[in-house]
Order: structure tokens, then C-alpha cells, then sequence
């Protein structure tokens, strides 16, 4: 009966690691562009195929300005907590989530807006049309 609950159990967390991804942008190309996302943030890793899963995570540690159409189904997160970077959205992304990390910036100038914030509960809102860290 151990035997078989362990299985189980390791039958979950393998299918689980796997149903999660966090992406990193590499400044190679266009952002629209899966492939120019990878699981190694400097590239080299497994490059991205599509934008589709809610579960995957796509992080931004540079500097990038959103100013064309992008669906992503996942979690845009902005900057890795440590390092400083903006991201300028002046269009109306199709997001699933959006998460700032300390140290990063999020100015949202697009209306209307479409992206569903995930924020610490200390973040100021300014207005709903230019909202910055």
C-alpha cells in the first residue's frame, strides 16, 4: 500500500513540474515572437513554442516597451526581484496575469486595458490610465 501511495505521489509531482514554465525574455527579437523566449534567462536553454498555457509564467528582466498586439494565456512577470527594469504597455495586451516584482517598473498608458494586475498590497495606483511603480 506504501508503495503504491509513494507511486501515486510521484506520478503527481512529475506531471505537476512539468504543467508549470517560467520563460525569460532574451532581447533576440521581437517579444511577440515565442521563440525568443527560453527557460535560461541569458538564452541557451529550451526555447518557448506558444503563448497558450495559464500556467506558464513569462518574465521580463530588461527593459521592453508592449506597443503591439500579444495574447499570452499565462503570467507576465515583470522583472526577477532584484535586478531594475521597466516595461511600458501602451497598447492593449491580452494577458492572464501580470506580477511586478520589487525593483521593476509597469507603466500602463493602453485604454482601454485588458491586463488583470497581481500586485503587492503597498503598490499605489495613480490612475487607471498611467499607473507606475
Amino acid at each position: 500500500m506504501k508503495k503504491i501511495i509513494l507511486l501515486i505521489s510521484l506520478c503527481l509531482a512529475f506531471t505537476y513540474s512539468f504543467s508549470q514554465s517560467m520563460t525569460y525574455y532574451y532581447v533576440s527579437g521581437p517579444f511577440t515572437t515565442a521563440g525568443n523566449w527560453n527557460t535560461v534567462p541569458g538564452g541557451g536553454g529550451t526555447p518557448a513554442s506558444v503563448f497558450t498555457f495559464t500556467t506558464d509564467t513569462w518574465i521580463v528582466n530588461t527593459a521592453l516597451t508592449i506597443n503591439t498586439a500579444w495574447t499570452i494565456a499565462g503570467t507576465l512577470q515583470i522583472g526577477d526581484g532584484s535586478s531594475a527594469n521597466t516595461v511600458s504597455i501602451s497598447t492593449s495586451p491580452s494577458i492572464g496575469g501580470c506580477n511586478v516584482m520589487p525593483n521593476a517598473t509597469l507603466t500602463l498608458t493602453a485604454k482601454p486595458l485588458t491586463v488583470v494586475l497581481t500586485l503587492p498590497r503597498q503598490f499605489p495606483l495613480a490612475t487607471p490610465s498611467a499607473c507606475t511603480r
